[in-house]
């Protein structure tokens, strides 16, 4: 197949420090070449895929501004459009390249990395045409309004995450300075669990409320105990995971795809986490971590973590969360979705169907309850024959 993904030209792809759509963006095209196909991606010149790339701006410019992504956005379609040799998929999680693809694009799916949003939700309702594939059990649960058709937990490669020693006696934190990700929380249980932290997050703007409130008291009383890490490069996370006695993830949200989660069992670093979100989904409690409610037992279980095997953490993250098995999940899904459609969209048929054709039930997915995962974490289709 020829593939094009479709990037945000704000951040690098892979990204240098933080990206969690970036990083996997980076992850699919790598695979998805290995696999085989002929991919192109569409990000800022000074990204560096393993796949082809094709781009407006040369450089990457962060924070996003709207006109020159919706410039990127256009660029993209329009290349897309004038290929000889035409794609047979177009692959985003860039919601921006939804609005400027027009209504004769080749079959587009779109990767959901984010948890619920109200307005995001009736801006995706205005393309039906488009296949919506979620990270997590917990996001389909969180936006049953959405004809989301398939759940694809994230991937990593593991040759790219070796295993660490976790000989440095601290435990890490990894995430954003915000009050949803709570590194305040991870500096309570670290303290209380009598350890070193090392928090990873980035640098917040000169005045910001939960920082004043939350983290700078906190970072004045732990003194050398906690090490903040504001400019993290991706060289620098790994060694801190690597080296890292756990991974402490206090949660705040719905956390909906926990690629850092899959970073530190990759590494052989158990993760302890709330549990709120994927986590449940994706640590094995006991084997890569634990699923905890507070503070109190986070600490808990850091004093316990020695009992964990990191080879078996490590070796349990492969068998489940490589980029291999994600790409291999979405080559199934676009497989099946050329099957089921035109090469090229016709804005048109939807409505010549609905005139031509008895009024059918929804396909939107009907959820069952349950204690574990609803797909395990591989391709789940809902469509119909």
């Amino acid at each position: 197949m020829r593939i094009a993904l479709v990037a945000s030209s704000a951040v690098t792809v892979p990204p240098k420090a933080f990206g969690g759509a970036e990083l996997f963006t980076a992850e699919l095209g790598k695979m998805l070449t290995r696999l085989g196909h002929d991919v192109v991606l569409y990000a800022s010149g000074d990204s560096r895929p393993q796949c082809g790339l094709r781009y407006r701006f040369p450089v990457a410019e962060a924070p996003a501004e709207q006109q020159r992504e919706l410039r990127h956005a256009a660029y993209a379609w329009r290349d897309i459009a004038s290929q000889a040799r035409p794609f047979d998929v177009v692959h985003t999680s860039y919601a921006p390249a939804l609005a400027v693809g027009g209504g004769t694009r080749p079959a587009t799916v779109f990767t959901l990395h984010h948890d619920r949003d109200e307005a995001l939700q009736q801006y995706y309702a205005d393309f039906p045409d488009v296949c919506y594939v979620a990270m997590s059990d917990t996001q389909v649960q969180r936006m049953p309004d959405l004809d989301i058709h398939a759940v694809v937990h994230g991937g990593l490669d593991p040759d790219a995450h070796p295993a660490g020693s976790g000989s440095g006696g601290y435990c890490a934190f990894l995430g954003k300075m915000k009050r949803e990700s709570a590194p305040h929380v991870a500096v309570d249980a670290a303290r209380l669990a009598g350890v070193r932290l090392q928090l990873g997050a980035a640098q917040v703007p000169a005045s910001d409320e939960y920082f004043d409130e939350e983290m700078m008291p906190r970072l004045d009383a732990a003194g050398s105990a906690v090490e903040w890490l504001a400019d993290l490069s991706a060289d620098r996370k790994l060694r801190m995971l690597q080296n890292a006695r756990a991974l402490l993830m206090p949660l705040d949200f719905e956390e909906p795809s926990g690629l850092s989660i899959i970073e530190s069992m990759l590494v052989g670093t158990p993760v302890i986490a709330f549990a709120r979100g994927c986590a449940a989904e994706l640590i094995e409690d006991g084997v890569t971590g634990f699923v905890v409610a507070n503070a109190a037992e986070m600490a808990a279980r850091v004093k316990q973590i020695g009992a964990l095997s990191r080879s078996r953490c490590r070796a349990r993250a492969v068998e489940r969360w490589s980029s291999m098995r994600m790409a291999s999940a979405y080559e199934g899904i676009y497989e099946d979705l050329l099957r089921r459609r035109p090469r090229r969209y016709d804005a048109a048929a939807p409505a010549r169907a609905a005139l031509a054709a008895p009024a059918r039930r929804s396909h939107a997915p009907t959820l069952h309850a349950s204690s574990s995962p609803l797909w395990s974490g591989g391709f789940s289709p809902f469509w119909e024959a």
